[in-house]
């Protein structure tokens, strides 16, 4: 819970001022704002570097609500920092592989637990993918997965919740 909230305190509104920039088409309109932001996210994103070079997963060796809720920022954050206009900010971030190897390593894992259908529950404080008949997950729930979006203030609450029981 506790790093949850650190990290929607620290790296959420400046991950959001970041993607929202680049996504706008304004970067260059706001780029001294955008750089203080990135030096935020690339100290959150060292924080979670320490971790994981620790341990397999952020809050230790199981998949937890913390990696659920974490995982889509750094995939969005990725995604537009991919974008052209977005080249003289990612260069602190990106590649990952050299500059974060822990945390393109978790990148990797958390990936799997997206699996065929892409639901997660909780069973016993780990996490096992909910599949259908046969091994296999829905399409419907495939297109539905919540890594593929950015969590919700609910879908927070719920991951913090889960996380204190």
């Amino acid at each position: 819970m506790r790093v949850i909230c650190e990290f929607m305190a620290y790296a959420e509104p400046s991950l959001l001022k970041i993607v929202n920039a680049i996504f706008a088409g304004e970067v260059a309109e706001d780029i001294d704002a955008l750089t203080d932001a990135m030096h935020v996210v690339a100290r959150e994103a060292r924080t979670i570097e320490g971790r994981l070079s620790k341990e397999q997963w952020i809050v230790g060796a199981n998949y937890s609500a913390t990696d659920m809720v974490i995982f889509p920022w750094i995939q969005v954050l990725r995604r537009a920092l991919d974008k052209s206009a977005a080249a003289e900010l990612g260069t602190r971030f990106l590649p990952m592989e050299r500059n974060y190897p822990a945390l393109a390593r978790w990148i990797t894992g958390s990936r799997r637990f997206r699996g065929t259908s892409g639901r997660i529950r909780l069973t016993g404080g780990k996490a096992s993918r909910r599949v259908g008949p046969g091994g296999r997950g829905s399409r419907r729930a495939t297109r539905k997965t919540v890594a593929r979006r950015l969590p919700s203030p609910q879908a927070l609450r719920w991951a913090a919740s889960v996380t204190e029981r």
